[in-house]
């Protein structure tokens, strides 16, 4: 797909178009011939692009966006296609490769995804931790927090520090839960402040 337009990227079934332009009416032509070229593409090699899934985010833009981009119907002529075409939906924020991107690039949400997974595996922690070894323990925290902490870390690593401290408190929390002896004395484990290794 390389060779339709140079800001498409392809991963598995996922494709991301990125158009940067210093007018709108410049933007709207470059999204709709990178939506063309990825269902013209698509129909080249037999495949199927899920109208639903497909969406349309605009980075800290402040203005009403009122023109529409299309998804066009086999035989479609453009300029005649409002009943037949899909209009694709503009959104605040999506998930793509299980990193929530939100229109101001603040990854609020993708923190309060981590947050939400690690706080579900707390009650289990509870139970843990009397009758694991904290080799165990650490095998655990690897695979059901750590993993969630730094997966896409290098891009949601630049939201507001506000964001990371509360990452940082719940990460704080659980680590205290699962290594904490029955005395509530807390094992000497390090974990850099900014919750990266």
């Amino acid at each position: 797909m390389n060779d339709i337009n140079s800001n498409l990227t392809l991963f598995a079934d996922y494709v991301l178009s990125l158009n940067i332009s210093d007018t709108k009416e410049g933007m709207f032509q470059k999204m709709q011939t990178s939506v063309n070229s990825i269902q013209n593409w698509c129909t080249v090699n037999e495949l199927f692009v899920s109208e639903t899934k497909t969406k349309i985010m605009f980075f800290r833009n402040k203005e009403d966006i009122k023109q529409e981009i299309f998804i066009h119907s086999e035989g479609c002529l453009e300029g005649n296609c409002l009943k037949n075409c899909t209009k694709l939906e503009v959104v605040n924020k999506f998930k793509y490769l299980g990193l929530e991107i939100d229109h101001k690039g603040a990854f609020d949400f993708h923190i309060d995804n981590v947050i939400k997974k690690l706080r579900q595996v707390m009650p289990k922690l509870y139970f843990l931790k009397n009758i694991l070894n904290t080799e165990n323990k650490m095998i655990i925290y690897d695979a059901w927090l750590k993993s969630h902490i730094q997966y896409a870390l290098e891009i949601y690593g630049t939201a507001k520090q506000k964001e990371i401290k509360r990452l940082q408190k719940i990460q704080n929390k659980v680590v205290k839960i699962l290594f904490s002896s029955p005395s509530g004395i807390v094992l000497p484990l390090i974990f850099s402040k900014n919750i990266t290794y």
